[in-house]
């Protein structure tokens, strides 16, 4: 097993460091061979109408390439600690990383490419493809950087120790097969700050504006919004499920990880840092949709899943009674 760990922990720290590395690198060095048939300055940025209307040096634009590596260092190192011990935080860090990291570079990279051969940067074509071809590229990434990183060996979230005698019991009755079901949903001020959000981009695409790509990222957001912002909670002999309403994405955590379950009150800005489904202290993970009380599975290994519910004291104590029932 500790092999085993410590080859995933390696392959880990290649994807949350050593990748955004080495996309920045192959961004820089692709940048530089095209030194020749790029014009001095070049166009960085676009307005909403279409033509460039910034530029810079030619030298500071081909470093500028590297960008999405830092981009992805920071935000790698920052998960690296976490995600060695969370298992919810590596797939979900590893597809954040290289996902950014392969955004920012191939915007900036794809940026120069369209001016290949251009005399004069103000000539240049809009980036419309680029942006596009951009975020399919990211997306990529992001799932084979998800996929390759893997999970947690089994027995390292296992919890070999009795549930504490003083944790919460449900009672279970013979013949009846235990369940708890609820649901965990936003609270609708997120609805509404989300829609301030979309409303000046959707004028924009209106106008004419990168119609295409905005619409095509308002489409995406609305899908991610709409799986992460209701799940099922559900607590049976099986384990602990939460599955977005869309089916993705779900988490099931067996009784066997179970060290301890509890019902707690949660402070998302303070403890996670906002809403959503975030990393937190502690070897925290939570989909934390709100303030209030929130169902806190503490696993062998010392991490903990949280989602916020209602009638969590209910769900932990048929959770600790379950774990119990499955160690004796």
């Amino acid at each position: 097993m500790e092999q085993t760990q410590r080859a995933q922990d390696t392959r880990l720290t290649m994807v949350l460091v050593g990748l955004p590395v080495a996309i920045g690198v192959v961004g820089v060095l692709l940048a530089r061979s095209w030194r020749s048939d790029l014009p001095d300055p070049v166009a960085t940025h676009w307005g909403l109408s279409g033509p460039p209307d910034g530029y810079l040096p030619l030298n500071q634009a081909i470093w500028l390439a590297g960008l999405g590596s830092i981009l992805g260092l920071v935000i790698g190192a920052t998960m690296l600690a976490l995600a060695a011990r969370v298992p919810e935080a590596r797939r979900g860090g590893a597809a954040v990383v290289a996902g950014s990291s392969t955004l920012v570079t191939s915007i900036l990279v794809g940026t120069l490419a369209i001016q290949r051969g251009i005399d004069d940067a103000s000539r240049a074509p809009g980036v419309g493809a680029v942006l596009g071809v951009s975020f399919m590229l990211a997306a990529i990434m992001a799932v084979l950087g998800a996929w390759s990183v893997g999970s947690l060996p089994s027995e390292t979230l296992r919890a070999y120790e009795p549930i504490p005698a003083n944790a919460p019991r449900a009672e279970l009755e013979p013949g009846v097969e235990p369940l708890w079901t609820g649901v965990a949903r936003s609270t609708p001020w997120v609805y509404i700050v989300v829609a301030l959000v979309a409303i000046p981009l959707i004028v924009i695409a209106v106008s004419g504006g990168y119609a295409f790509v905005i619409i095509v990222s308002l489409a995406f957001a609305g899908l991610l919004m709409a799986a992460t912002s209701s799940f099922r909670v559900r607590v049976d002999r099986q384990g602990i499920a939460v599955r977005s309403v869309l089916g993705w994405p779900g988490w099931t955590l067996p009784l066997s990880d179970i060290a301890e379950a509890r019902a707690v009150d949660i402070d998302p800005l303070r403890e996670f840092g906002g809403v959503g489904l975030r990393a937190g202290r502690d070897s925290r993970f939570g989909v934390v949709l709100r303030k209030g009380p929130a169902l806190e599975i503490r696993r062998g290994n010392g991490s903990a899943f949280v989602v916020t519910v209602d009638g969590a004291d209910e769900a932990a104590a048929l959770a600790n009674a379950l774990a119990d029932e499955a160690r004796s």
